[in-house]
């Protein structure tokens, strides 16, 4: 009925009606007038609305993603609603901003101390022009723009960014978070995910791998940009490292569909779940061991898309539940005692991260510990052993791995600590697999959290690519990367165009990135949803292919009356693949 309901609002839409406006009542929306549609879930939920007879205003009221709830959060009263804003909503991008404490917005007290003060941290950004363009925000919002969403000075080469605050009441020590602390940010991210292009968490240093990996695991089928980030020292000093992560995460989650919880710090951007802290006083406080950064942000954003772990399924976003706390990180060390590990192991605990020596090593004289060991894997702990080096990975190679193997403690391969906490908590959540299906997903790759043990795909696109380089006489590896830009997505396009499957495949084997926009910022999935072609569209979605990547701006219609060929941007209007099989009436594709 929904779907059918999106169709009918947008026929009435392309007559041109002007009596049809959406209202927000807390989140981002878009409004009639114009008829710019950043989101057909909006028209859906007024849709719903008005099925259920819950409107109370002569506009489609769409259902607060804040209100009735019971949380700990504070919202604050810069919500953007369309009747508000005289911008097109084409002009900018919508980032939701959490800001759960930490040393970023710390301000100084009377004494000169800085503290974490209720209420400032958003007063303060209004009266940095760096980081609010208050002329802007008056063209946009007119009289109420000091109530209204931030705004970011515009940047060459990128959208602008709108962005709110969400405080949390009270706010948190990094040191103080819990398993329910993330729970909480999960959902409220699950809760305002249809309204923002993008989230960036704002949090302190101590727990932040912690955090960004637990919400790597929580935040299922994601396909959002989700940052974490903070500072060693306030925003608001003269001297901060603060400035340049805020400005460039917020730039990043509104401009770039990265589908994965990542933490930006000191001008790189990391998969969350494989970052740790490494200092405690350097700019440089994190680090992703075993994995490059996403992005490296430099004079221009270098991003490595080949590198972004997207998912590879249909199924809508979601949240897991609550997380299993009967977990533990245990560290060996030389002459650790038995009755140490005997009562770490005792119940309730459900599962226990070992670090141990080099590749996975215990001491091969010990077979007290491994009586232990093996005693507990038999009652149902599932136990991972990972390595106390920050590199590296565990291998049953040697006597002592293969001893604990035989135990029945799993191999953890690169994971960090954190992340192996995380994930461990997760899966031991998941009440509906049994404990053979738990053990099988600690030793899968749920998240781009482990490679050690994954064995790599044989690409063979650099000789593709190598072969036309060298016919161009190209040699140098931006020009190289550049060609690769330009060959796939033509080819790509050339294929979906056919409906042809295999070929795409065999692209991808090649190393063709399925998500990888051409000229116009048009992807495979774009093209495919506006051709209709269902095959295609569930090939794409099952390889990873993005629903939130975005078109090219072209004319003022959303509809593109008059353009014959779907291939071509002179009819969208900042679109999403969606709304392009919305616009030619492809009602299998939608649904």
């Amino acid at each position: 009925v929904q779907v059918i309901l999106h169709l009918l609002l947008l026929r009435l839409l392309r007559c041109g009606c002007d009596c049809v406006r959406l209202r927000a009542v807390g989140g981002f929306v878009v409004i009639g007038g114009g008829f710019s549609i950043s989101s057909v879930s909006v028209i859906s939920r007024a849709a719903y609305t008005i099925m259920n007879g819950q409107s109370s205003s002569p506009f489609l009221s769409v259902p607060s993603v804040v209100a009735r709830r019971n949380s700990a959060l504070r919202r604050g009263s810069a919500a953007l609603t369309a009747t508000d804003s005289k911008g097109d909503v084409s002009d900018y991008r919508r980032v939701m901003v959490l800001y759960t404490g930490g040393t970023i917005g710390m301000v100084r007290n009377e004494d000169g101390a800085l503290v974490p003060i209720p209420n400032e941290f958003e007063k303060k950004l209004r009266e940095n022009p760096l980081i609010h363009d208050k002329k802007y925000a008056k063209e946009m919002f007119g009289s109420s723009s000091e109530l209204a969403p931030l705004v970011l000075p515009k940047v060459d080469g990128m959208q602008r960014v709108v962005y709110s605050i969400t405080e949390y009441d009270p706010l948190l020590d990094s040191s103080n978070m819990t398993m329910m602390d993330w729970s909480s940010i999960a959902n409220d991210i699950h809760q305002a995910y249809e309204f923002y292009d993008g989230f960036v968490i704002l949090h302190g240093t101590d727990t932040m791998s912690y955090t960004a990996s637990a919400l790597s695991f929580l935040l299922e089928n994601l396909g959002k940009t989700v940052i974490i980030t903070g500072a060693q020292i306030s925003l608001f000093e003269v001297r901060s490292d603060g400035i340049d992560n805020f400005l460039t995460s917020l730039l990043i989650a509104g401009n770039f569909v990265i589908p994965e919880v990542t933490l930006f710090f000191n001008y790189k951007l990391f998969r969350g779940n494989r970052t740790t802290k490494i200092s405690s006083e350097s700019f440089h406080a994190f680090e992703s061991p075993n994995v490059p950064p996403l992005v490296v942000a430099g004079i221009h954003m270098e991003v490595d898309y080949r590198s972004i772990f997207r998912p590879c399924t249909i199924d809508k976003f979601t949240v897991s539940g609550e997380l299993n706390e009967n977990v533990g990180l245990l560290r060996v060390f030389p002459s650790i005692q038995t009755k140490t590990v005997e009562a770490f192991l005792k119940p309730p605990m459900e599962g226990v991260v070992i670090q141990t020596y080099g590749s996975g090593n215990m001491p091969t004289n010990r077979s007290d510990l491994m009586e232990v060991l093996s005693a507990a894997a038999k009652r149902g702990v599932i136990i991972i052993n990972i390595t106390q080096c920050s590199t590296g990975c565990v291998s049953n190679l040697y006597e002592t791995g293969k001893l604990l193997y035989d135990s029945g403690v799993m191999s953890g391969f690169d994971m960090t600590p954190e992340a192996a906490l995380a994930k461990l908590s997760y899966v031991l959540s998941k009440t509906e697999w049994d404990l053979a299906t738990k053990r099988t997903m600690m030793e899968n790759n749920l998240r781009g959290e482990l490679t050690c043990g994954i064995k790599a795909p044989v690409l063979e696109d650099w000789d593709l690519v190598d072969a036309v380089a060298r016919s161009l006489h190209i040699s140098s590896p931006r020009e190289v990367k550049m060609l690769h830009s330009i060959l796939f997505p033509a080819m790509l396009g050339s294929a979906v165009e056919k409906g042809d499957t295999d070929k795409i495949a065999e692209l991808k084997g090649y190393g063709a990135d399925l998500t990888a926009p051409n000229a116009d910022k048009r992807t495979p999935l774009h093209i495919a949803c506006s051709l209709g072609n269902i095959k295609v569209v569930k090939y794409l979605l099952l390889n990873g292919a993005s629903v939130h990547m975005k078109d090219r701006c072209g004319s003022k219609s959303p509809f593109g009356e008059g353009n014959k060929d779907l291939n071509k941007p002179s009819s969208t209007f900042d679109q999403t693949p969606l709304l392009d099989a919305v616009r030619c009436d492809h009602l299998d594709v939608i649904k």
